[in-house]
Parts: structure tokens; sequence; C-alpha cells
């Protein structure tokens, strides 16, 4: 049996609404970080030696990690307990 256009529709929601919850922490920290948020030294005028994290860094990679994490975990719930 299908699934009618109501169900398919919030599935697709749902499905819609998990990426964003992963997408926008990203989005977030790309826009927001802190100059002493350069991961990979590519910054410009990074020097070759890394500087110790500001607090505010540190304190944008926690809430990006946090965020991550429970979006991620999140989905899996959905996806794999609540789509049965």
């Amino acid at each position: 049996m299908g699934t009618n256009g109501r169900s398919r529709f919030s599935s697709h929601l749902l499905q819609w609404l998990s990426v964003l919850l992963l997408a926008v922490p990203l989005l977030l920290l790309g826009l927001f970080a802190p100059e002493g948020l350069d991961l990979f030294g590519t910054a410009a005028g990074s020097s070759k030696r890394r500087k110790p994290w500001s607090a505010e860094a540190k304190f944008v990679l926690a809430i990006f990690v946090l965020l991550l994490v429970t979006g991620t975990a999140g989905w899996l719930l959905w996806h794999f307990a609540l789509s049965r």
C-alpha cells in the first residue's frame, strides 16, 4: 500500500526540518565565529603558529557541537524509531 499525500508531505517536511537542524549551526558558525576560531589556519593574516583559542571561540565551538549532536540524535531518533 502506498502512502497518502498528507503523510508523504509530512515525511518530506520532517526530512527538510532535520536537514535545517543540522545546517543552521554550520551557517551560524560561519557567520558569527570570532576571529580566534580559525580551525584550519586559513583566515587572512593567520600565522603558521597556532594561537590559543579565546573564550569566545571555545564557547561558539561548544554551542556548535551541542547543536550538531542534538540535531543528529533527533534525526536518528525520528528516522529509526518514530518512522515505523
